[in-house]
């Protein structure tokens, strides 16, 4: 008798009682945490961190598509639990997403490594850089300069996570699941925006006021008037988020389906209006620069992109003309944005030149300390978890302070790698344009882990096109351009 089919039988058998018993202990567990209405948000954490990774074993990129939609909903789930749960800073639902992409992101390399034995090595010039800084990331993790290590393993959140997801987005994610993606992420923007008009017209719910009170900040407050954050965890994410799908709205009004251009034709105003009303400049000035780049990426010609050229700088002027009547506004957030954008270096009205004091001082902070604060240092949860808080507010500067001077050139080379891939694209995709536009819309924010659902969209992007252009001269490593060149001859023979 063959006992192959007996092993493979009693191994089934085994595996469905292991899931069996862990299937009772998380049922045992959510039926005790129920009885505790201070402990609904792990009960929450738990249950909902089980069903994606019950998906994520079957359909991984079903999974992190999950993930990136459920994202931006974080910080309205945590708010309206208070009422019920009281509100904490150490709150397990944030925990959901990271480690769900933490055990993916290990998983690829341990089946890489381990059951595939196959080195973990850079296909791409890309990779190549980003596979030291991740491991220097790692390494920073017990840096002493930081204060605690709970700080280092906190910075997990904010730089190895952002990494794993484009580790992820390499692995998984072809055209037709970033046009899915793509797609997700505007019509998420456009619910997200109408939220926040209403916040911003109509005021905001009792616990959105809970909030405000226990876990809010002072950049919140634009005079007497609160800023809209929607369902974010913040105003600053609030406005980047709107930032991206307001371009991927462009690049579609640019090169789509009448259908497709008439939907974002209508939808796109809304975008902008909240964009505005968040009372947020940078973002807004990103986005014009950025729209105005992918347009002119649209066109081949030379008078249309002169004329491209011509009708932005007339529609600058009126916005420059318009601005001074808001500027006589009674709201708040329109003589915000009218007075920063018309006095950039008036410190009275703009705050330019404190932002650039900041992104300085991380500079320098990365000179005066070679080997870096720590993981940690320069992220919220130095602030949440005991450390000496350094954030500069920038990922190149904040990087800086936490990695050193070693980081940060390795993080400059990731830069200036994915802008040079940036415009290699296919220009024929639409999609292509709009990932020119959402890498330009969120320059400086690109590894701000703070900002979750941003930093899922982006470092997903800049896996796929890592994965697109790993052939092309520019990303391809020499070893595998020989390679390339010899199959294709022996083709060819």
């Amino acid at each position: 008798m063959n006992p192959k089919p007996l092993r493979l039988h009693a191994q089934t058998i085994m595996q469905q009682a292991a899931l069996a018993i862990i299937i009772s202990i998380i049922g045992l567990m959510i039926g005790w945490l129920a009885a505790f209405p201070g402990l609904y948000r792990l009960l929450i954490a738990i249950t909902l961190f089980a069903c994606l990774l019950a998906v994520a074993l079957r359909k991984p990129v079903m999974a992190l598509m999950l993930v990136i939609a459920l994202l931006p909903f974080t910080g309205l789930i945590r708010r309206l639990l208070i009422p019920i749960a009281g509100w904490t800073s150490f709150d397990p639902l944030l925990l959901v997403a990271p480690v769900l992409v933490l055990l993916l992101g290990a998983h690829w390399f341990m089946k890489r490594w381990i059951l595939d034995r196959e080195p973990i090595g850079a296909d791409t010039r890309l990779f190549l850089c980003v596979l030291p800084f991740l491991l220097l990331s790692v390494v920073q993790i017990i840096n002493p300069l930081q204060g605690s290590l709970l700080v280092g393993v906190g910075g997990i959140l904010y730089f190895i996570v952002p990494l794993f997801w484009m580790v992820l987005g390499r692995e998984y994610f072809n055209l037709t699941h970033m046009r899915i993606l793509y797609a997700m992420v505007y019509m998420i923007g456009v619910v997200a925006a109408i939220y926040g008009i209403i916040q911003t017209h109509v005021g905001f719910a009792p616990f959105e006021y809970m909030w405000v009170e226990l876990g809010g900040y002072a950049a919140l407050w634009v005079g007497d008037s609160l800023r809209a954050f929607s369902v974010f965890t913040s105003a600053q994410e609030f406005s980047c988020f709107l930032s991206i799908s307001f371009v991927i709205g462009w690049a579609c009004l640019l090169r789509a389906r009448l259908i497709s251009k008439i939907l974002c034709g209508l939808s796109l105003p809304v975008l902008g209006y909240a964009m505005f009303m968040v009372g947020s400049r940078t973002p807004v000035i990103l986005t014009l620069l950025s729209i105005t780049v992918i347009t002119l990426l649209r066109f081949r010609s030379y008078w249309a992109k002169l004329l491209v050229i011509i009708v932005a700088i007339a529609f600058g002027f009126i916005g420059m003309r318009m601005l001074d009547s808001f500027a006589q506004s009674e709201n708040d957030f329109l003589v915000h944005q009218a007075n920063g954008l018309i006095n950039p270096l008036d410190e009275e009205h703009s705050t330019l030149t404190l932002h650039w004091g900041y992104f300085l001082q991380g500079i320098m902070k990365g000179f005066q300390v070679p080997i870096g604060h720590g993981l940690g240092s320069s992220t919220q949860a130095a602030s949440t978890l005991g450390g000496k808080g350094n954030n500069t507010e920038y990922d190149i500067s904040d990087i800086m302070v936490s990695h050193g001077i070693i980081g940060g050139v390795l993080y400059l080379l990731i830069m200036i790698t994915i802008f040079r891939l940036l415009f290699a694209l296919p220009r024929h995709e639409p999609l292509h344009i709009a990932l020119v536009g959402i890498l330009l819309a969120t320059i400086g924010f690109w590894l701000i882990g703070e900002l979750t659902s941003v930093a899922a969209v982006l470092w997903v992007s800049i896996g796929y096109m890592d994965k697109v252009m790993k052939h092309h001269r520019w990303n391809a490593l020499k070893r595998h351009l020989n390679k390339s060149y010899a199959s294709q001859i022996g083709m060819n023979r």
